[in-house]
């Protein structure tokens, strides 16, 4: 429903009829529209601590590299580029991030491997590099809490190489089984000593019995035997407690009937033995199959992955098990299911759909409107409540007592809502509303709603009963689109050219509160503005604004000079795609919604990025 801007920065139409009226909503080009700030100085309101950036998915798409279940009904996965290990529930929330060594970060490092065993120990496998060059390879051990319990295995080079251990299991005794890709082999190890205790494998690049061909995966059963599979082959090799080759099961015949033909060349990402006996592989190139078969090679289920409902394509597919439920996840999905026989059982995916308008509550949690209500993120970053389904509200605010109030555009009304997300009431206010600000009147000693009114050229202040108890900016302004109350009783304006639809931006402009006009900014001036949304107020005065179109954010000085830019366009981390709304809290760090990149991201005062 977004619609490009256009190179006059035209503010395009969305225009929806309802049973009560037709109503212009995006006056915004594809920009939905903003909210104001939710910047209310006030000590009672906390630093937001939550995990950032807001509104992806559950197993958050960044710490799923590696995957595995641990004690607790809880998961452990590992982030490359974090260079973190995060715990998490079985619902995708996250319990704990633990930093991993310095020295082993990408790209002068790298997590090669992730496992946890039954008492709740993880062991990574790390690696650290000079000019290029691995200098050391070693397994550090970490409890669920995060604590470090030293390393587990220190190697040493053979043939002038490290062995590059990719994946790590544990038998019933908690020993420690490694594949080591480089040195061709499984490896057990002692887990008290980390003495080796056996080895599976040739030791040989190679398709034939015994010989590994490209990078392994295995698992083991409860006998202690261990089932491997490598990339190059079309074998699942077994081999016995003591190390020695047993016996194998090949495919296509044997597994797969159906496309894809083979798993041979086909990057096997994944492999594991389920508690009822049979085997899972993952495929993860092109179309990113799961693939169950019992132990004579027999297909049980095949799904694909390139469905849209169940789509695991391209990178690493990872997945555990918990239960009578497969979890797979790779960089963006994550899928749970049924282990006997392969239904779909529930999907994460991203929580907010055009991330809108931003509030936060005095404990810390954050309200992000969308386009299908309003999303509740805990300090922690997890959505545990939706409510206000069914209304579009482009801005969200909350006042002294904990009450949400959003500007809903398809009736026009002013929602309330009570923290637990009931009805509060409703507020019909005078012409048309796009944006409000609340902010607490220490004169008054009462909440205040800074309302637009677009239709009529003005903010209007009423009372949270709805009562119209002032005006300011009439005369001044034009069709305002977003307002932000300052310290001294004034307030910050973005203003559009006209009340009609698809009115172009005008100008920031800060309004006295004696009604006169003490700055104007006008588009391509200072910060090179184009169309300004969200507005905030930091507590030295600046001024904070989201630039839609410029995708940038733009901190003007009280007097309107221009201090800085943030961002760019784009999807990485400190870039922007559409950012509607802005707020800060009481430590100047500022967060930013975006309806093109469906999220929230926090940045320090300095305007650095930061994930939590």
């Amino acid at each position: 429903m977004f619609k490009k801007i256009s190179t006059s920065l035209a503010l395009l139409i969305l225009a929806l009829t309802t049973s009560a009226c037709t109503m212009s909503l995006d006056r915004f080009g594809q920009l939905i529209s903003p909210s104001i700030g939710d910047d209310d100085p006030s000590p009672a309101v906390s630093v937001i601590k939550g995990t950032f950036p807001l509104g992806q998915p559950a197993f958050n798409l960044q710490d799923k590299s590696f995957l595995s279940a641990a004690p607790g009904n809880k998961f452990v996965g590992a982030s490359l580029f974090d260079h973190k290990i995060y715990v998490f529930t079985a619902e995708g929330k996250t319990l704990k991030s633990i930093s991993l060594p310095a020295a082993s970060k990408w790209p002068d490092g790298e997590i090669t491997s992730l496992g946890v065993d039954s008492t709740g120990l993880i062991y990574v496998g790390l690696v650290e590099r000079s000019g290029g060059t691995a200098i050391r390879e070693y397994i550090q051990k970490y409890n669920l809490d995060g604590v470090s319990q030293g390393v587990f295995k220190d190697f040493v080079q053979e043939g002038g190489i490290f062995p590059s251990a990719q994946d790590i299991a544990f038998d019933s005794s908690d020993n420690v089984y490694l594949a080591l890709n480089y040195f061709y082999q499984i490896r057990k190890y002692n887990k008290n000593t980390g003495a080796q205790m056996a080895a599976y494998g040739a030791g040989t690049s190679g398709s034939a019995d015994g010989e590994f061909w490209g990078n392994t995966k295995f698992t083991l059963d409860s006998s202690g035997n261990v089932y491997v599979v490598d990339t190059w082959s079309d074998r699942l090799q077994k081999f016995l407690p003591n190390g020695s080759f047993d016996s194998k099961v090949t495919w296509p015949t044997q597994i797969l009937p159906v496309a894809p033909a083979t798993v041979a060349s086909s990057n096997v990402a994944d492999l594991t033995l389920l508690s009822n006996g049979n085997f899972l592989i993952s495929q993860s190139d092109s179309n990113g199959y799961l693939i169950s078969f019992d132990p004579t090679g027999a297909l049980l289920f095949i799904t694909d992955g390139s469905a849209g409902a169940t789509q695991f394509t391209s990178s690493p597919v990872v997945f555990a098990e918990a239960g009578n439920e497969v979890y797979v996840m790779n960089s963006s999905t994550t899928r749970v299911y049924n282990k006997i026989t392969g239904a779909l059982a529930r999907k994460y995916d991203p929580t907010l759909s055009n991330a809108l308008g931003l509030a936060r509550d005095t404990l810390g949690n954050t309200y992000v409107s969308d386009m299908g209500g309003i999303k509740r993120f805990d300090t922690t970053g997890f959505s545990d409540l939706s409510f206000a389904a069914g209304t579009m509200m482009y801005d969200i605010d909350i006042d002294s007592q904990g009450i949400i109030y959003g500007s809903n555009l398809l009736t026009g009304k002013i929602m309330k809502y009570n923290p637990d997300g009931t009805s509060a009431g409703e507020i019909t206010p005078t012409g048309t509303t796009y944006f409000l600000d609340i902010v607490y009147d220490k004169t008054l000693e009462a909440d205040v709603i800074y309302q637009t009114d677009a239709t009529n050229g003005v903010i209007r202040k009423l009372t949270t009963a709805g009562v119209e108890i002032g005006t300011i900016g009439a005369g001044q302004i034009i069709s305002p689109i977003s307002v932000a109350a300052t310290s001294d009783g004034g307030v910050i304006v973005s203003d559009a050219q006209n009340t009609g639809p698809g009115a172009p931006f005008r100008a920031l402009v800060k309004i006295n509160p004696d009604n006169s006009v003490a700055w104007t900014i006008l588009p391509g001036a200072a910060g090179n503005i184009t169309t300004i949304l969200g507005i905030a107020v930091d507590k030295d005065g600046s001024i904070l604004a989201a630039d839609a179109a410029g995708n940038k954010i733009v901190r003007f000085s009280a007097d309107g000079a221009h201090m800085t830019t943030y961002g760019q366009a784009g999807a990485a981390a400190g870039e922007f795609t559409m950012p509607i709304d802005i707020m800060v809290d009481a430590g100047s760090n500022f967060y930013v919604s975006e309806a093109g990149n469906s999220r929230v991201q926090k940045f320090n005062s300095s305007g650095v990025v930061q994930a939590e």
